[in-house]
């Protein structure tokens, strides 16, 4: 199975991103993003195989849990 560690944007961003991404695909340069229903983020590393555990409380350190 494959992770991805990605942050995700707040709405307002996330929104101006998807605009972009639909104009885009209105030209006909890209219709990627859109058509695999992907949500607006950045990815940050991808792995095959992943401590999830471990990488979790790594990622939290420091930070509040939501």
């Amino acid at each position: 199975m494959a992770y991805a560690v990605s942050l995700l944007f707040n709405s307002e961003i996330a929104d101006a991103v998807s605009a972009r991404w639909q104009r885009l695909a209105d030209a006909g340069l890209s219709r990627s993003m859109g058509d695999l229903g992907y949500q607006p983020h950045l990815t940050l590393a991808v792995y095959d195989a992943l401590a999830v555990e471990a990488a979790s409380a790594a990622l939290s350190t420091g930070y509040p849990s939501p």
